[in-house]
């Protein structure tokens, strides 16, 4: 070290040293903290010098403050003049700076240690407190200097109610500087259970949850670096994140499970665990249904989806057959799968010791092929799946006597039905009966294999409706805008006509759908139909039964028909999907809501409506609209 300079304090004098080092402008980051200074062997007395908190991360070239608190009975020597030597230490103890307070027997703020222009890195400050020749005690903070803060703007729990002992994963969002690589401490109910350098574990750790039930604290401790000879218990981080995770032999739903379980034959939400939650597993509990990684599989999260991705050479396997029979015949069924595929290759394929019984695959443009108890196989018009993008395939199958009839929703959304001749031969061997005629034959399903690459969430077969009935699901629509909007969904229907979807619209009649009240929010309408030959929209008010405005759309196929009415000036405004916004007028005084009036030209049918109401702050173009609600 070489002497820098020389300052006068407390009409005596302060001696300021500092080594001569490289220059960082950096920011201070934490308040002050009290370490305590214990008197002498036979002084029960106290001093405590009030500084930064341990672990903190300050900036060079920046004041530390200091600051001297001592209890009224401390007793010292009042002859001699009590001093405060403040030492900058590095990594290895090496002393760097120094700066010696002389005399502070009366001090209580001093002036702030001024860090000099320093590295980043690992830093202690040492003060020793002197009561003449004689040390009174020696205290060392630890801390950091950094370029910028080190933050965690959030810790989240995949999932976020798991099962005992389920695989699990914690991921963080951190805030450093560019390039940084910090050391993060991971405790689940206050036990260590992974520690190490982002550029070790990532920001993303596997984790096994508790195997008791309960809430749980998760804390992720983190250090922008940390020393040779420390450990994460010796040192107070430079930041932390606390939350919660949920164990319980029944956790909650995720928001886009398949549910309800009581109509599901099979079905693995594959959180954590490869457990079958399906009525099957009640109905036959000698059996085992789990389903088994063949190869390699990686527990993974992303957006919209938590599960294992499986690779080209991977599957997810079942020494089961998933699609139930019921009095010697296969029951309808709806087989549904959440995923984002990667690569193409097979979905699904589920098969008896006899035949094949169910195959999907994914093909590079988006579309699906398909086929029924070894039928031949048919593709999609059109895409059905983007790549990377989390969505629920779902594909009806109700068997008939000769034929299948199958039916393809994207996300609740249908995309698309077919009729394909089929030879039901050998149904297989029936393994196991169930109550009421139902039965379970034996074979294998397979979700994976043949190149594709994936992430798969959740996989479940439907097979009865909620009167016990065997059914394929029909309201999956409805379904999923509950799952997604269920705070602001304020109407929801689904249509039927005996066992068939939808109802039919006559010519030269219409039908009226209840009436919608808002006021300042804007009002999502959703219409699921097909228009025949032409079918017309009305807007009419709820008070008087003014017609406010006319629409004619012909869907010549099954679709998702989607408006938005709003509030701008006073003035009511409608819009809808590749059409421009029309300004309907004034909003009337004793405005409170809509009537859709649907009147066909020559018929239509009608499958399911909806409406919702979202903020009309909230600034949307038709194209968003279409985006969000047919993604």
């Amino acid at each position: 070290m070489e002497r820098w300079g020389k300052w006068q304090y407390n009409e005596g004098r302060m001696r300021f040293r500092l080594g001569v080092l490289p220059a960082f402008l950096l920011l201070l980051f934490s308040c002050s903290q009290s370490s305590v200074f214990l008197g002498q062997v036979d002084d029960p007395a106290q001093v405590e010098l009030e500084t930064i908190p341990a672990g903190s991360v300050v900036g060079a070239g920046t004041g530390v403050p200091i600051a001297i608190d001592r209890d009224p009975v401390f007793t010292g020597d009042s002859d001699t003049a009590d001093s405060l030597t403040v030492e900058l230490l590095d990594e290895a103890g090496t002393v760097l700076a120094e700066q010696v307070y002389e005399p502070v027997d009366d001090a209580t703020e001093l002036p702030p240690v001024v860090l000099p222009e320093i590295v980043d890195g690992f830093y202690q400050l040492r003060s020793t407190y002197r009561d003449g020749d004689e040390i009174v005690t020696v205290s060392t903070v630890p801390f950091y200097v950094a370029n910028d803060p080190y933050e965690i703007d959030g810790l989240t729990s995949y999932p976020a109610s798991s099962y005992p002992e389920a695989d699990g994963l914690l991921g963080v969002s951190l805030n450093t500087p560019a390039g940084a690589d910090p050391y993060l401490v991971w405790r689940i109910n206050n036990v260590v259970v992974v520690e190490g350098y982002v550029s070790e574990t990532t920001d993303t750790v596997a984790v096994l949850a508790p195997a008791d039930q309960g809430v749980f604290p998760v804390r992720v401790d983190l250090y922008p670096y940390m020393p040779d000879g420390f450990l994460s218990d010796d040192l107070p981080p430079a930041a932390s994140y606390e939350a919660e995770l949920f164990v319980s032999d029944s956790p909650g739903p995720a928001q886009f499970d398949l549910a309800p379980t009581s109509s599901y034959f099979a079905l693995y939400h594959l959180r954590g665990t490869f457990e079958d939650n399906g009525v099957r597993s009640q109905w036959f509990p000698s059996q085992e249904f789990s389903i088994a990684p063949d190869g390699p599989v990686t527990l993974a999260a992303e957006d919209g989806a938590f599960g294992y991705i499986i690779g080209p050479e991977s599957a997810l396997v079942s020494e089961s057959v998933v699609w139930p029979v019921r009095d010697g015949v296969f029951s309808p069924v709806s087989f549904g799968i959440r995923l984002s595929i990667i690569e193409p290759g097979r979905v699904v394929a589920v098969a008896s010791e006899a035949a094949g019984l169910f195959d999907v695959f994914a093909e590079e443009d988006g579309r699906i092929g398909l086929s029924v108890h070894e039928s031949e196989t048919i593709r999609s018009a059109l895409p059905v799946f983007e790549f990377g993008i989390a969505s629920t395939l779902t594909i009806s199958v109700v068997p008939q006597p000769d034929a299948a009839e199958m039916t393809i929703y994207s996300d609740g959304i249908y995309v698309a039905s077919e009729s394909i001749p089929v030879d039901w031969h050998d149904v297989g061997v029936d393994v196991a009966a169930g109550p009421d005629g139902w039965s379970m034959i034996s074979g294998r399903t397979t979700i994976g294999g043949n190149g594709l690459v994936a992430l798969i969430d959740e996989f479940g077969v439907y097979f009865r409706d909620s009167a016990n009935e065997p059914a394929a699901d029909t309201a999956l629509l409805l379904d999923r805008l509950e799952a997604e909007f269920a705070d602001s969904l304020i109407y929801s229907e689904w249509f039927t006509e005996g066992d068939d979807s939808g109802v039919d619209l006559a010519r030269d009649d219409f039908l009226d759908l209840p009436a919608l009240e808002f006021s300042d929010e804007s009002l999502v309408v959703g219409l699921e139909l097909e228009s025949g030959e032409g079918l017309q929209v009305e807007i009419v008010s709820a008070d008087g039964g003014v017609t406010l405005h006319e629409i004619d759309i012909d869907p010549s196929q099954r679709s998702l028909w989607i408006a938005r009415l709003s509030h701008s000036d006073g003035r009511l405004q409608f819009e809808i999907e590749g059409r421009e916004t029309v300004n309907l007028g004034p909003q009337p005084e004793d405005f409170s809501g809509i009537v859709i009036r649907l009147r066909p030209t020559v018929s239509g049918r009608l499958y399911s409506a909806y409406a919702r109401v979202e903020a009309a702050a909230v600034p949307r173009s038709v194209f968003d609209v279409s985006a969000a609600e047919n993604r």
